[in-house]
């Protein structure tokens, strides 16, 4: 199917352009589930980014205002305007692709040809479990969680774990897994109410704190596939099969979900040692790689947690990197929000008033 010029305006991106403009404009596409930037230099064609393409990009790259054009290979598939439908698909089987960029003699865009063109359209279904941490008692959201939990809070039209549990069922995940502790009876109940079809929830209950790793040790292992673990109070608009796909294609024992955090200080700050030509620079922001709260575990990892003892992801994973278990970190370029607390709870209304 042939995607026409004007419905992809937003995948075009100026080769001067910055890796954070290509994170802009794949976040800014209509085609969810294909995402993919053309890079153009006085409208000529140089190159396809495909999403993996540029999260590999932010793997071994933490600075987001890189210019995109340093990463660009010399060769890219393509096809032409003398090339037939049946000649495009050819060649996406051969080199195992989804989509080609169609281009005139003067490699400029005319269209995108799919392999299968969907809006949206999940038809396949995972059995991987995904287990929803929703026990924590939310203290730095009080007053609003003195007397509801914050998984149930509203986002927009929705509730946080609504919101979560909607994602994954429309990309295909039914098997899901809550451990609940403080308020469990009003998240079991609203769980209830809501009946969610095409779903399967089983609920573990934590007796006490076991912490972001613990309630693993509780879970019914339905099957040996890894498990996709996720932060009751995470907004986001990821891909989980992506991220499913990363995991698997590393052959990760454990992967973490990352997201880059920007922050500036305030203040000018002093570097004395520095090689510039200035000692003071101007409220400079710095870019850190934080956990997302999303990770995929295998079962062998979870067969190892104690049951019934208070662990955290973080020491989780520290003790597994020490035993140089394999680890892998999956950048999140979609729209991520942490609700932790009054702050990012209104960032967050308001992002989702926007979408709406």
């Amino acid at each position: 199917m042939f995607i026409k010029k004007n419905k992809i305006k937003y995948l075009i991106v100026d080769k001067n352009k910055t890796i954070k403009d290509v994170l802009i404009s794949l976040n800014r596409s209509s085609l969810p589930d294909k995402k993919m930037c053309i890079i153009t230099y006085k409208s000529k064609v140089l190159n396809v980014l495909t999403d993996g393409d540029v999260r590999r990009i932010m793997i071994n790259q933490k600075n987001l205002d890189e210019k995109i054009s340093k990463y660009l290979q010399k060769k890219f598939i393509y096809g032409t305007l003398k090339e037939t439908e049946i000649e495009l698909n050819a060649k996406l089987k051969k080199y195992k692709i989804d989509f080609i960029p169609v281009l005139d003699k003067n490699k400029k865009l005319i269209s995108i040809f799919y392999k299968d063109y969907t809006f949206n359209n999940y038809k396949k279904k995972y059995s991987n479990e995904v287990f929803i941490l929703a026990g924590g008692r939310g203290k730095r959201m009080f007053p609003l969680t003195d007397f509801t939990p914050k998984p149930l809070l509203s986002i927009g039209k929705e509730t946080i774990l609504e919101t979560l549990i909607t994602l994954f069922k429309n990309q295909g995940f039914f098997n899901f897994t809550i451990s609940v502790n403080y308020m469990s009876e009003q998240i079991i109940n609203y769980i209830k109410e809501k009946k969610f079809t095409d779903v399967n929830i089983n609920f573990v209950s934590e007796n006490k704190k076991l912490g972001t790793a613990g309630p693993l040790s509780k879970m019914k292992m339905l099957s040996n596939k890894p498990v996709i673990v996720v932060n009751g109070d995470i907004y986001t608009r990821l891909n989980f099969f992506d991220l499913l796909n990363f995991h698997n294609k590393r052959k990760n024992e454990i992967t973490i979900g990352s997201h880059f955090y920007n922050q500036e200080v305030p203040y000018g700050v002093i570097d004395n040692k520095a090689r510039r030509h200035e000692i003071i620079k101007e409220k400079p922001s710095f870019q850190y790689m934080i956990s997302a709260g999303i990770y995929v575990v295998n079962k062998k990892i979870i067969k190892k947690i104690k049951k019934n003892k208070f662990l955290n992801m973080n020491d989780l994973i520290n003790y597994e990197f020490k035993k140089k278990t394999k680890i892998g970190i999956f950048p999140i370029h979609e729209l991520w929000m942490d609700i932790g607390d009054h702050g990012s709870f209104i960032n967050a209304q308001t992002k989702i008033d926007e979408e709406w």
